[in-house]
């Protein structure tokens, strides 16, 4: 029998491919995966199906599209005993283990069914975080007492931004990277059977919002001219999109440093993984894939942040995989490919016949470049909240991208002429919209029968506080 791979998914969670130096960004933010790039084949074009966290990674570990899955606001649940991606890793003789610093892949919402291991890096990487500090909680409470109290909410939002400034070159505190990384390599060393092929998923949370890069990552990239005060007071999206131009256009280079400063320091913490395993002399024998859920918005749009809409730096993202058998060393994949192939990829390489498996549409990686080219790739916006109740849906050819939104205001952009998606063609190039909004109908309609029954259920309030500091609860 041929020995199957161990295979190693370390997800990035918000990071946009554009801001990659290895995807061409002028920056130089990620020289560890841009080596590991060199040993690997670089997807150029892997789009996601969502915009956000909970419905990504249940379309990663399902094989299916949020329509099916079923996973689409909070609180939603996988049913008990789902054949999930790790449960049949686990039958096919996998040992499996979830290092996850998200709180939406946890028990709770049924995503780690399957795993060997959990770890909810989360729940002890930073334990202030999962809640409200008392001056946080003493701005509501001013703030409810209406305009009288604006002066007194000024002082205290100066006071905290004095204490900000002070203890910045202090921070050493990540979002759970290190913490992760140090369990990975106790996991590796002491509970891992050497005999047995290992699973092992990890979601870094780095790059996700608020960005908070620890020193000296969050001066690595921010220009000179930026006192630390004024840093300090870049707040809400609302203010940023709001404020005056010049105001708005130095409060974006400030967001886009400080997101690049966490994904320099999220590179260093991924390169110090791979060191590890290489040092272990299991490198070769792992299928080593980087990738990431979704971006973020940096200002595009008039955006920030993601569950928002389905542009470009929201839907694609970085994918690298490193396994000499099947993935070549430096080459770049123009192809555009589905961030879920991995789930039928990860399959097949563990020695499923996927002829007698339901891959759902989807392709495994592992049979570039004879994979049969793709029309198109869907994408779906599951979030109605933050786009006050307005659902939408993306079809995304080689040229074109077609965007239904419940409320009838589509959208067509030219991503070969458009890449930047600044130009709606809707009413211009009427004929290409119609078609491109009969096929994603036609998909639609084929899929909307076979939805799985999801539950739902109530998290614990360690798990609301802490979605409710990333901006998913309110």
């Amino acid at each position: 029998m041929v020995k199957r791979p161990n295979i190693m998914l370390l997800m990035m969670d918000s990071v946009r491919a554009a801001n990659l130096s290895c995807y061409g960004y002028g920056r130089v933010t990620t020289p560890n995966i841009d080596a590991l790039a060199k040993e690997s084949t670089l997807f150029e074009r892997a789009i996601s199906v969502g915009c956000w966290t909970l419905p990504v990674h249940a379309s990663l570990f399902t094989g299916l599209y949020p329509l099916n899955h079923g996973l689409t606001v909070s609180k939603d649940a996988l049913p008990d005993n789902f054949p999930t991606l790790a449960q049949q890793l686990k039958e096919l003789g996998y040992q499996t283990a979830s290092f996850s610093s998200n709180a939406y892949v946890s028990e709770a919402t049924r995503l780690t069914q399957g795993f060997d291991t959990v770890e909810d890096i989360w729940r002890v990487s930073n334990p202030r975080g999962t809640r409200r500090t008392a001056t946080s909680k003493l701005i509501g409470r001013l703030k409810g007492l209406g305009a009288a109290a604006r002066p007194a909410v000024r002082l205290v939002r100066a006071l905290q931004r004095a204490r900000l400034i002070a203890k910045q070159r202090r921070n050493r505190r990540d979002k759970g990277a290190r913490l992760a990384n140090k369990k990975i390599q106790a996991w590796l060393a002491n509970t891992w059977d050497p005999n047995k092929p290992f699973f092992v998923f990890v979601n870094y949370m780095e790059t996700h919002e608020p960005y908070n890069p620890p020193y000296p990552y969050d001066q690595r990239f921010m220009p000179k001219r930026f006192s630390p005060w004024h840093v300090a007071r870049v707040s809400s999206h609302k203010a940023i999109t709001a404020g005056p131009e010049k105001l708005r256009q130095d409060d974006l280079q400030i967001l886009q440093a400080l997101y690049d400063g966490e994904l320099n320091y999220l590179d260093h913490q991924v390169g110090e993984l791979v060191g590890f395993i290489q040092s272990r002399g299991i490198l070769d024998d792992t299928v080593l894939v980087i990738t990431s859920d979704h971006g973020d918005s940096l200002g595009e749009h008039n955006h920030l942040g993601h569950r928002m809409t389905l542009y470009e730096q929201l839907v694609h993202v970085p994918l690298i995989i490193r396994y000499s058998p099947h993935f070549g060393a430096g080459a770049r994949e123009p192809q555009m490919v589905s961030l879920i192939d991995l789930y039928p990829t990860f399959l097949e390489l563990a020695g499923t016949d996927l002829s007698q498996t339901a891959t759902n549409g989807f392709h495994s990686l592992a049979a570039l470049p004879e994979m049969e080219k793709r029309p198109y790739l869907i994408a779906e916006n599951t979030a109605p909240k933050s786009q006050e109740g307005v659902t939408s849906r993306m079809l995304r050819t080689d040229r074109y991208k077609y965007i239904w939104k419940s409320d009838q205001q589509h959208e067509l952009y030219d991503l070969v002429q458009d890449p930047g998606e600044l130009v709606n063609l809707i009413a211009v190039r009427p004929e290409v919209a119609r078609q491109m909004g009969k096929q994603l109908e036609a998909w639609h309609r084929s899929l909307e029968n076979h939805a799985i029954e999801t539950s739902q259920i109530e998290y614990d309030e360690v798990m609301v506080e802490r979605l409710r500091q990333l901006g998913y609860v309110e």
